[in-house]
């Protein structure tokens, strides 16, 4: 176990406290005496022009980064410690803007990026020593005894050998996508219809991103239960979130620009929140911005939102007629206009003699023709009618706004906001904005609004005692007692009004406020239960309390740095396929972030640079001189370069030196580049640098075929090995890392919580096998891997259960079960009958199929041999679906791919419903076609079987069964399936100009409804096992081909056995369709097994 580790971040907890790192000051007075303000060339201070002890801090740092850094039993790679103190990366952080001040639950926050030091982790030491030792090796004649010393605090799991253990090896991680971090259940997200709990967020439910647009939930993952904390603002909004809460906030201004940090909510609650001054007065440190827009849908309103607005503000609209007060005729103009629009001119005014009321009238006395609202139960005038059905036909104290009009579109808000603020809201000459009431109600609907369209503002309170006596126009007073008033403070240069007096005086220049100060956070000691969730956005944020991500292109870039800074002559090589990999968001982006970071903060590390050159991937450092007709570069000499591939391995040719490559599932040739590579890194055994891959589960980029042969199989790609813990054949593997360690489940020192995670990842998956979706289980274990086999699980296109068939092919291949109770041979004819002759044959199971040259004949595979009744095979008890290959597809990838599935019954052993033999074969030689037909049609005499196939795939089939007769000398058409219906399904049935003597027409609609019925056919559960364990029917499936298609499944790709299935799907429905059109008499009972 790690413990004191802030030891070794002591410059970054350094440059946290001050925003510099030492000596920074007498830096840059030396630096400035060195660069004059107009010197076209600014050049690092020499290291001989810094003072001694100067010199002696620089060298120490240098020191640490290049040999590491030890305390106690612990010691650093220089690459980690480099890392820890001087790597600024993006942490995708929530901002809480729009808090409410009386309930919490309407708080909403935004997720953004922004820069900070990244935490010590356990996973990140392993990693580091794992590159350090696959580079350098271990000691000659010590190998062992320092491989020792290193794993006292933490495991390193290498393989103990020399070869491993020498160096000049390449290093390969895998790790999961991500784990985000939790949120309370009762917590409030903002959805396109308003809030919703977290508790009640499903898969599918729509949220918005950080810009304001709708996201989709696509993982719900619970968390367990963990304490709440909460945070209070200046301007009285609240907000309950968890102590690992990351806050993005602003520290200070500089030259107008704010500058933001970003700490955990336990981080901010031991640093303090304000400064002390002599005076005694606080300030507070750190502040929470605001939020842009959210961009909810257009809502139907049933009255104006401006109209609404207005009457909220000033109307009347309890009395028998609907009132508007008002001193200006502009605002009672604009109201009739929009009621107008509404209703078809159906409206007009008229005023009070003796005050500025202003009633507004429906012009046909008896009723509003163009509506049906003369019988309607609260009368003929629609206005009213609308105002009484949106419950608002209350006095001005219980006054609010009602739901669906918050959740309006910017505009429809907007106009909303006008209509209040032109009856009710004022404006100083100065430009500062207030809304007065009495009713907090509507003070707090208002600023919810408000806050939703990125305006700031905070409430207070009034008060106002005594009499007041009031004198209207006509001479009569009126006295009442005066109590106090809410009053919302706006500040903003936006639109809020349309009135023009109140317009004129919007100052649209005004800097308006952009953050709210933190004065308070404390743990509520309060638990409860907690999830989080995954929404399908580029960065993956929504508009909620907490969500983190991290990425391994930060290690990739700080690489790149340690070289760009620290070893001189280097050439490092950043390779992606594409240039969103490399740039954006990419990992040549980061490397260029934290080289901006290293050379404009830490004085100690800078150099000179003479090419900095972004859009031409190139930064390298040194000084160019032209000596004798040539250039030479002197001093500190490195460079960083990156390359897009684009499908052309080819160009990584040549580059010697450090070698990086971002997600290398997005290659689609990784296997080329790395050969290809291999020259530049290792020739005849002289090692000139390193590669460094890095891969992740799930589907980004998704070519999986180089990382699986790749973690199986290291020392085939000179990669350093790893022991492996994942499986009972325990070969090494790859650098690995499972969801059990991750950054989110990890204690003040960064040791990972595997226990606390592994119980939190098992009740993940025991919910999501239990919902009606189970390829939600298949994505979650490719993004949260247990081992590297559940990283390669092909999900994207594909509704089919790759976890289930992963977890059952792995059984059969540890157990061998299927290779002892399925017999393995051929069928063939002895007189009148058909008979299974065992043979020393396996099943032909490859998939991808390749063309590689080894046999792909098969062999008939039988799991369960037909059920008889005094010798005889009941009819329509056994049925046989067929994906069929023709003569021209031979040297193709694709097989022939034959299923015999057995009805629900009574009586067999296993009551019907699975699969009792199969036949998947591609026979050579001219003749293979009939071979292949031979075997299909002995194996339907055989189970007594009709076949259905596609109609399109008869031809040689259907020509086979012409010449040839079964062994009671029967044509073999009569095992050939009539031509489908398809009844049961109005959406897919066939059409009369489509009719055909045998199978069906597969169409694109046809196919993707198909595999919507073998999912649910796969997923269909059997029962239980002696321990509780749900038994579907893929646990029923022996053949290994059918469950790796299943696993690697993707929609498009070539999959014969899977398409031999979609036709037994339609088979089984048309069975049932057109049972259910003969009577009852008529009916054949499979379960009653009559026979004829």
């Amino acid at each position: 176990m790690f413990t004191g580790i802030n030891y070794f971040r002591d410059l970054a907890l350094y440059y946290e406290k001050h925003e510099c790192y030492p000596y920074d000051d007498e830096y840059r007075e030396i630096y400035n005496e060195l660069n004059p303000p107009n010197s076209k060339t600014k050049i690092p201070v020499p290291f001989d022009a810094l003072p001694y002890y100067m010199q002696d801090f620089a060298k120490e740092q240098i020191a640490r980064f290049v040999n590491g850094d030890s305390h106690g039993d612990t010691k650093l790679t220089g690459e980690h410690s480099l890392y820890l103190n001087v790597v600024q990366i993006d942490r995708t952080v929530i901002n809480s803007p729009g808090i409410h001040k009386n309930n919490p639950l309407h708080s909403r926050k935004v997720g953004r990026r922004v820069s900070a030091f990244p935490d010590f982790w356990d996973e990140d030491w392993r990693y580091f020593w794992a590159c350090d030792i696959a580079r350098f090796g271990l000691e000659t004649g010590k190998e062992l005894e320092r491989y020792k010393e290193l794993c006292r605090p933490c495991s390193l799991d290498l393989v103990d050998t020399v070869d491993n253990l020498s160096g000049g090896l390449d290093i390969f991680w895998l790790k999961p996508r991500g784990v985000g971090a939790e949120q309370p259940h009762s917590e409030i997200l903002i959805s396109p219809n308003g809030e919703i709990k977290m508790g009640d967020v499903k898969v599918g439910t729509q949220l918005f991103d950080r810009y304001g647009n709708i996201t989709n939930v696509t993982e719900v993952l619970p968390q367990g239960i963990k304490e709440i904390w909460k945070i209070k603002l200046l301007d009285g909004r609240e907000v309950t979130c968890g102590k690992n809460h990351l806050w993005t906030v602003e520290t200070r201004i500089r030259k107008g620009v704010p500058e933001y940090k970003t700490y955990t909510t336990k981080q901010l609650y031991d640093l303090g929140l304000t400064y002390g001054h002599k005076s005694g007065q606080k300030t507070y440190k750190y502040k929470v911005p605001e939020l842009q827009p959210v961009k909810f849908p257009e809502k139907e309103l049933s009255i104006p939102p401006y109209v609404l607005g207005a009457l909220l503000g000033d109307g009347s609209m309890s009395t028998k007629n609907i009132k508007l007060a008002s001193d200006d005729i502009e605002i009672v103009n604009k109201v009739i206009t929009k009621l107008n629009e509404k209703w078809d001119n159906a409206y007009t005014y008229s005023k009070d003699l003796v005050n500025n009321n202003y009633t507004l009238i429906l012009k046909e006395k008896y009723g509003y023709n163009n509506l049906d609202y003369k019988n309607a139960k609260f009368g003929c005038n629609p206005l009213k009618r609308e105002i009484e059905l949106l419950n608002l036909n209350v006095t001005s104290e219980s006054k609010f706004i009602p739901d669906v009009y918050k959740y309006g579109s910017i505009k429809q808000r907007i106009e909303l906001v006008r209509g209040l603020m032109d009856t009710d809201g004022s404006i100083t000459k100065d430009g500062y904005c207030e809304f007065t009431q009495k009713n907090k109600r509507l003070i707090d609907d208002l600023a919810y609004v408000l806050r939703s369209l990125g305006i700031y503002c905070s409430i207070g309170y009034s008060e106002r005692n005594g009499e007041k006596t009031i004198i209207d126009r006509s001479g009569r007073s009126s006295t009442f007692e005066e109590s106090g008033y809410w009053r919302l403070y706006i500040a903003t240069n936006k639109p809020i009004f349309s009135l023009k007096r109140k317009v004129n005086r919007i100052n649209k220049t005004k800097q308006t406020k952009s953050s709210t100060s933190i004065i308070d956070i404390y743990p509520t000691g309060l638990y409860e239960e907690q999830s989080c969730i995954i929404v399908d956005n580029k960065e993956h944020l929504y508009l909620t309390r907490d969500f983190i991500v991290t990425h391994n292109s930060w290690k990739g870039g700080a690489k790149a740095n340690y070289n760009q800074f620290l070893v001189p002559d280097s050439n490092t090589f950043i390779m992606a396929e594409t240039e969103p990999y490399l740039i954006g968001d990419g990992i040549f982006d980061k490397f260029n972030k934290i080289r901006s970071f290293i050379q404009g903060k830490c004085w100690f590390l800078s150099k000179q640079f003479y090419k900095e050159s972004l859009s031409e991937f190139e930064y390298s450092t040194g000084l160019k001189k032209n000596v004798g007709g040539g250039t030479i570069t002197e001093g500190f000499s490195s460079t960083v370069s990156g390359l897009i591939i684009d499908a052309k391995p080819g160009k990584a040719r040549g580059k010697r030196g450090d070698i990086l490559f971002e997600e290398s599932g997005s290659f689609p040739s990784m296997d080329d580049v790395w050969n290809v590579t291999e020259a530049s890194v290792n020739e005849y055994g002289v090692i000139y640098g390193q590669r460094r891959a890095f891969g992740t589960g799930g589907d980004k980029g998704g070519n999986f075929e180089f990382m699986e042969k790749a973690m199986a199989d290291p020392a085939a790609y000179r990669l350093i090995q790893c022991n492996n813990p994942y499986d009972e054949f325990e070969k090494p593997i790859s650098f690995f890392t499972n969801c059990y360690t991750n950054i989110t489940d990890k204690d003040e020192n960064g040791n990972s919580l595997k226990d606390v995670a592994k119980q939190k990842f098992d009740k993940i998956e025991a919910e999501l096998q239990k919902g009606e979706d189970i390829t939600r289980l298949d994505k979650h274990k490719a993004e949260y891997p247990r081992k590297p086999s559940d990283a390669f699980r092909k999900v994207t296109g594909s509704i089919l259960p790759g976890a289930l068939a992963a977890s059952r092919l792995e059984l059969l291949k540890k157990s061998n079960i299927d290779r002892k109770i399925c017999s393995y041979g051929w069928l063939k004819q002895i007189g009148k009958d058909i008979q299974f002759f065992p043979d020393d044959v396996i099943p032909f199971e490859q998939y991808p199929i390749k063309n590689d040259g080894n046999s792909k004949k098969g062999c008939i595979s039988i799991f369960q041999e037909p059920y008889r009744v005094r010798g005889i095979v009941p009819s329509d008890l056994y049925t046989i679906h067929v994906d069929a290959y023709t003569q021209d597809e031979a040297e193709s990838g694709s097989i022939g791919s034959v299923y015999v599935y057995e009805q629900p019954n009574r009586y067999t052993r296993y009551k019907g419903d699975i699969c009792p033999a199969w036949y998947n074969a591609r026979p050579e030689g001219f003749n293979g076609s009939d071979e292949f037909a031979k075997n299909v049609f002995l194996l339907a005499e055989f189970y007594n079987a009709q076949i259905a196939l596609e109609n399109d795939q008869v031809g040689e089939l259907v020509s086979y069964a012409k010449k040839h007769t079964d062994s009671k000398g029967r044509k073999l058409t009569l095992y050939l399936a009539d031509q489908f219906e398809i009844g049961f399904n109005e959406d897919i049935v066939t059409k009369a100009k489509m009719k055909r003597a045998f199978g069906m027409n597969m169409t694109e609609g046809r196919k993707k409804q198909g595999l919507k019925y073998f999912q649910e056919w796969l997923v269909t559960p059997r029962g239980q096992n002696e321990d509780g364990v749900t038994i579907y029917n893929i646990d029923l499936i022996y053949d290994r081909g059918l469950l790796e298609e299943i696993k690697k499944y993707e929609y498009g790709k070539n999959a014969d056995r899977i398409s031999s299935w979609l036709i037994g799907m339609y088979h089984i429905r048309e069975i049932e369709y057109q049972e259910s059109k003969r009577s009852k008499s008529q009916r054949n009972s499979l379960q009653d097994l009559q026979l004829f």
